[in-house]
């Protein structure tokens, strides 16, 4: 049987490195939404027509906050800009 200063010894470490290793997965993975002109989103869509031969005529807005960030097409792509928190 271990020691309870060696299962120590060996148990904080581990829990020290899982800790940060959640920590800046965490803070890595967050995102917010990032505001965009009509001129990005219709450009945006225009690329994603001409890249996926799409037929769609409209698109609708994706707003957030009362921000435009993104656009769905007819065809059912949806685009949304987003970036890192950090």
């Amino acid at each position: 049987m271990l020691e309870a200063t060696t299962l120590y010894t060996l148990l904080l470490p581990s829990l020290w490195v899982s800790l940060a290793v959640y920590a800046s997965w965490y803070f890595t993975s967050a995102k917010r939404y990032a505001p965009m002109t009509s001129e990005e989103v219709r450009a945006l869509w225009e690329i994603h027509k001409q890249k996926n031969l799409c037929r769609a005529k409209h698109w609708k807005k994706i707003v957030h906050k009362n921000k435009l960030v993104g656009f769905k097409c007819g065809c059912g792509y949806s685009k949304a800009q987003k970036r890192p928190i950090v």
